[in-house]
């Protein structure tokens, strides 16, 4: 189980097939004894040379673009990040899309569908810097690197141990308090339907896209000619929350300087404060204090936006909440601060002890 929790604690903080009978048919689904037989150590080995100074890096980089199909897809996370860093602009966003697209195919096929949520785990780690970069050049270069990823992930085998996401469900957290029981555990939906889930998802990840780049169309023109600028989505989200959510600072005070409601709201109560906390970009959310937003403004369920911060191991962002009057004390709707959140979490306990 040592892997296991690894592996989970990684997705956390940043981030055999055999022939069951079912009734009188016969499918073939994954199973296996146990979450500890889930094979980790590859991609464990690597995120070691990542963090072993410049030259592991280069070496784990190196041997990732040598033989991609043999790497569960969350290693392409830090390997973009690498490369981003190196100034490979370009190939690092190729490789975070494709780590996105196969991340998802394993979602689909996962037969847990708690562990789904590992997805937006893996994605809320991705840096602002490259959030920003995708976002330059969302109607220029971005298409054509989605249209080679989305050939290359139908061309390259997947040749890793897809369980992985498993890792990151309640299935695993509970095989783990219990001491990892010996039992046959269902980890994938039948092999036989992986082709299809495979095309499908190149497809929704194509189609969410084009939606993307659509909708990035119309926020420029609305950046650029100042009209619309309050007009909701389907979301109820105004274009101040789309750029406070995206970390575009220069945007988000640009919109505010004419006019944008700073204290809008969509449909689930939440302000541009909140997406500003979610982009995890600390000048966006600097800008969102300096203007006068309201840092204990609670959304439907009477969450704050510290909770929001607690949430998203948003350090940067609750110590700025803090110097600008956010109090932990609230409580939301569920009876839970601020507070008491951070002190369920074993990552976050303590951080308000100096606060009253």
């Amino acid at each position: 189980m040592k892997k296991m929790r690894t592996l989970f604690t990684l997705l956390c903080v940043t981030f055999f097939l055999s022939t069951v009978s079912a009734g009188a048919k016969t499918i073939d689904v994954p199973t296996g004894p146990s979450y500890s037989e889930v094979d980790t150590k590859l991609v464990m080995d690597t995120i070691k040379e990542f963090r072993s100074g410049q030259a592991g890096a280069e070496r784990a980089a190196m041997k990732i673009q040598a033989d991609p199909s043999k790497f569960a897809p969350l290693i392409f996370y830090p390997l973009a990040s690498y490369l981003f860093s190196q100034g490979k602009k370009d190939e690092a966003v190729e490789w975070l899309l494709r780590g996105q697209l196969r991340t998802r195919y394993d979602a689909n096929r996962c037969a847990d569908v708690s562990a789904r949520s590992g997805v937006g785990t893996l994605n809320a780690g991705i840096s602002p810097q490259i959030r920003a970069y995708m976002n330059e050049i969302m109607t220029t270069t971005l298409p054509s690197i989605v249209e080679r990823v989305i050939e290359w992930d139908r061309t390259t085998p997947y040749n890793y141990d897809e369980r992985w996401l498993n890792l990151h469900g309640m299935g695993a957290i509970q095989d783990g308090l219990k001491g990892g029981a010996k039992k046959e555990v269902v980890f994938s939906l039948p092999k036989s339907e992986w082709p299809s889930i495979a095309e499908k998802t190149r497809q929704d990840y194509f189609a969410g896209f084009k939606k993307v780049m659509d909708s990035a169309k119309k926020e420029a023109e609305a950046l650029s000619s100042g009209t619309d600028i309050e007009l909701p989505d389907e979301k109820g989200r105004t274009l101040l929350m789309k750029m406070a959510n995206a970390g575009r600072s220069n945007d988000v005070r640009k919109l505010l300087e004419r006019g944008a409601k700073i204290d809008a709201r969509d449909s689930m109560g939440y302000t541009p404060l909140y997406y500003a906390i979610l982009s995890r970009d600390l000048p966006t959310l600097q800008v969102m204090i300096e203007k006068g937003i309201d840092p204990n403004a609670q959304d439907d369920e009477g969450r704050t936006p510290l909770i929001t911060a607690i949430s998203a191991i948003n350090m940067e962002g609750i110590q700025e909440l803090l110097r600008a009057g956010a109090d932990p004390s609230i409580k939301a709707k569920s009876g839970m601060s601020a507070r008491d959140y951070a002190n369920q979490s074993p990552i976050m306990k303590g951080v308000f002890d100096n606060i009253k």
